[in-house]
């Protein structure tokens, strides 16, 4: 809620001082004696002025609480997008790849979008955390792998998401231990050991799996297993309110 609190008042304001540039860039191309060069000035000012507005909006989205807002379609590029534009200048300053692989035609994903970009977040920063670990500098080695993909279960279509990188993989002794809360490998200073404590609550709320491909010395690939059509989220919900569908008046 803090964090919430937080977000929207460093939205509103920055929100209101891009708006400004926004307008002067506007002004400057459309000037009678702006040259060629000037107006692409101005048009490479607007852009990212954009840029940082989009930036701005995934924060607040990210830290939005969404209550008892149901599950709501969306597409996968928009909940992977949403997600990096808030971590991507990090993983670009720590020299690390990124390489992004979303299957063609998949359908969207009913879900909450905000909860299924908070795991994501929280399985990249992992990532990131591990390769940083393992490699101090460049190396070919040190990138993060990110795929979509769909598959049929009994009949139905699920979205796999999965985050995977060469970091070292997860010690076989502790990975019967890396979903339970405050569990960590980090030092108190880089972690509290709920990130992936609450992201598999997040996913287990959603109908859904959050699954661990291990391989010890070489790297981890965390699948994150989601139906389409959201009907576990709202099996939830309804299992929450006890059953009782009454609308409200």
């Amino acid at each position: 809620e803090s964090i919430g609190t937080l977000a929207s008042g460093v939205a509103h304001e920055i929100n209101n001082p891009v708006q400004g540039i926004m307008n002067y860039a506007e002004l400057i191309s459309e000037s009678p004696g702006a040259s060629v060069e000037i107006r692409e000035y101005a048009s490479e000012i607007d852009r990212e002025s954009q840029r940082v507005a989009t930036i701005v909006r995934n924060m607040l989205a990210f830290s939005r609480q969404e209550g008892e807002r149901g599950a709501r379609p969306t597409t996968v590029q928009k909940i992977i997008e949403g997600a990096l534009s808030l971590i991507r200048t990090v993983l670009r300053k720590d020299q690390i790849g990124l390489s992004i692989a979303i299957a063609e035609g998949l359908p969207e994903l009913c879900c909450r979008q905000q909860q299924i970009q908070q795991v994501l977040m929280n399985l990249v920063t992992n990532a990131r955390d591990a390769l940083n670990a393992r490699f101090s500098d460049f190396d070919e080695r040190k990138r993060i792998e990110i795929r979509a993909e769909s598959f049929l279960r009994e009949d139905r279509t699920w979205i796999r998401l999965s985050v995977c990188d060469q970091g070292g993989g997860v010690p076989d002794s502790v990975v019967p231990q890396i979903f339970d809360p405050f569990f960590t490998t980090k030092g108190r200073d880089q972690g509290t050991g709920l990130g992936l404590s609450v992201s598999h609550g997040i996913v287990t709320e959603h109908g859904g799996e959050l699954q661990l491909e291990n391989r010890p010395g070489v790297g981890a690939c965390f699948d994150v297993e989601l139906p389409a059509d959201g009907s576990g989220v709202e099996a939830r919900r309804r299992e929450a309110s006890g059953g009782d569908e009454s609308e409200e008046s």
